[in-house]
């Protein structure tokens, strides 16, 4: 049997009269009561069955897209999230988590039946799943990373200044040898960090040969693995391979922390 309103009503033990306005989206009951007819609706069926009313639903919605490979990557990214939908329910919306494999993307069922005003983008995506995104139409906004491929909105620290600032520091106190340490292709933060740290070395001005500085006093890949894993023997292997330096400038808290710079 199709939900009608009715059955939504009897649901909830208000008047019909006050899930009409609700699903209308019009004055006459309050937004905490709207939003708790919508969802009430949503998980009794009627949405699906009333494409009318899709639109409406969408408005109290966002949805965040984050790649699976970062549900572990621990503090950094739960701050994120948790800011995110914390601001989020301030400006009466809710959050949907979806996450995704950027190699076998596929659309969550909020985004298939357009059932959000919006998307976030936590983390790296490919410009083809972006691109895919983009052609919803619904609004697009990345979060810690932007495509150098395609334009769209993004939210951003600055890294490239931070990684400078850290290591022009570090040259400042006297320390002739320093590298960095950070894995390259995790994330644009931190690639973009490390280029920070080149351009310090290079004005700097005392280093004759800077690529062969970096690769001797560096570690510059496959680290946030191993760090991840809180694999401290690989972490200590990696670290034998290379000549250490004297200071680390770390892409990250947790690198520091393993490290013990």
């Amino acid at each position: 049997m199709k939900v009608t309103m009715k059955d939504i009503a009897k649901e909830l033990n208000i008047s019909i009269n006050a899930v009409s306005i609700a699903l209308n989206d019009k004055p006459g009951v309050s937004e905490s009561m709207r939003l708790k007819i919508l969802r009430t609706a949503d998980k009794m069926g009627y949405i699906n069955e009333k494409h009318h009313y899709l639109s409406v639903f969408s408005k109290s919605n966002i949805c965040i897209l984050m790649q699976s490979y970062y549900a572990n990557t621990g503090h950094f990214y739960s701050i994120v999230l948790r800011s995110i939908v914390e601001r989020a329910k301030e400006l009466g919306y809710i959050s949907i988590l979806n996450y995704f494999e950027d190699n076998q993307f596929e659309f969550p069922d909020c985004i298939i039946d357009r059932k959000v005003t919006g998307i976030l983008v936590v983390g790296k995506i490919s410009d083809q799943n972006l691109n895919q995104l983009k052609n919803t139409g619904i609004p697009v906004v990345l979060v810690d990373y932007t495509s150098l491929g395609d334009t769209c909105d993004c939210v951003l620290t600055h890294n490239k200044q931070g990684g400078y600032l850290i290591t022009q520091y570090v040259l400042d106190k006297g320390y002739k040898r320093v590298g960095f340490f950070g894995d390259l292709e995790y994330s644009l933060s931190f690639s973009d960090r490390f280029m920070g740290y080149k351009q310090a070395l290079v004005n700097r001005n005392t280093i004759s040969d800077i690529e062969s500085y970096i690769n001797q006093y560096s570690i510059l890949h496959e680290t946030e693995k191993y760090v991840l894993e809180n694999d401290v023997n690989s972490i200590v292997s990696l670290l034998k391979k290379s000549e250490l330096p004297e200071v680390f400038v770390c892409s990250n808290d947790s690198n520091e922390a393993v490290t013990g710079k």
